[in-house]
C-alpha cells in the first residue's frame, strides 16, 4: 500500500519561506475566530513554523486508528516529520490550523500541496476527541479556497477504503470518489476547483 505523497515523508517539501504574521492572511487563509456547535471557540489561521512545538500535544490526542486512517500507518511521527509538516513553501503549499481560543492548542490541520502543474493533494486531521463537531468540514473548505493561490485547479486525495467519515465528507464537498486502480484498499477523491466555483462555492481571489 502506498501512503499519501506528503503523509509521512516530507522530503519533497522545500525550505520554509513563510514570514506571515498570524494577524494577516496567507494563500487566501485569513485569520478568523468561530464557535463550534459544542460552544468551543476556535481560531483559524495559516500554519506557521512556530506550531512545530504544538504538534506533539496535538498528535497525543490523535488515536492510533485515526493516525492509521490519515497516514496509512499507526506509527508515531518523528520530530523530523513534524518539522517538515510545519516548514513548507507557501509558493506551492497552503496549510490552515485550528487552535483553541482558551488553551491555544492545535485542534486540527488541513493542508494542500501542489504535486504537479495545476494539481494538488489535500490532507486533513482533527483531534480524535474533537471529531463530530464540523471542524473537519470547516478546515477542508478553507484549504480548498486556498487552491488558486498556489496555482492548483484540480485537487485530489488518497483515502483508505474503510475511512467512511472522510469519504462521506469528500462526497459532500463535491469530490468524485473512485477506487485506485493501483491499490484496492485506497479510494482516490478528485475535485475540479473550477467546477466548484461554477457550483456557487465562493473562494477568495488571489491578488
Amino acid at each position: 500500500m502506498v501512503p499519501p505523497a506528503h503523509a509521512v515523508d516530507g522530503s519533497h517539501i522545500t525550505a520554509m519561506h513563510l514570514h506571515a504574521s498570524p494577524s494577516r492572511p496567507l494563500n487566501g487563509v485569513p485569520p478568523e475566530t468561530m464557535t463550534l456547535p459544542d460552544r468551543c471557540g476556535v481560531r483559524l489561521r495559516p500554519l506557521e513554523p512556530e506550531d512545530e512545538k504544538l504538534y506533539p500535544a496535538f498528535l497525543a490526542h490523535v488515536s492510533p486508528e485515526d493516525r492509521r486512517l490519515r497516514f496509512f500507518t499507526a506509527s508515531e511521527l518523528s520530530a523530523r516529520q513534524i518539522s517538515e509538516f510545519t516548514h513548507y513553501d507557501p509558493a506551492s503549499a497552503a496549510a490552515v490550523v485550528a487552535t483553541g481560543m482558551e488553551d491555544g492548542a492545535i485542534y486540527g490541520v488541513a493542508r494542500l500541496h501542489r504535486t504537479s502543474a495545476g494539481t494538488g493533494e489535500f490532507a486533513v486531521l482533527v483531534r480524535s476527541d474533537l471529531k463530530g463537531h464540523g471542524l473537519g468540514r470547516i478546515l477542508m473548505n478553507r484549504i480548498l479556497g486556498s487552491a488558486p493561490f498556489i496555482r492548483v485547479q484540480t485537487v485530489f486525495g488518497l483515502i483508505l477504503r474503510d475511512n467512511v467519515g472522510m469519504l462521506a465528507l469528500a462526497r459532500e464537498l463535491g469530490f468524485s470518489c473512485e477506487p485506485d486502480p493501483a491499490d484496492v484498499e485506497i479510494v482516490r477523491a478528485h475535485l475540479d476547483i473550477r467546477e466548484r466555483r461554477m457550483a456557487g462555492v465562493r473562494s477568495p481571489s488571489p491578488s
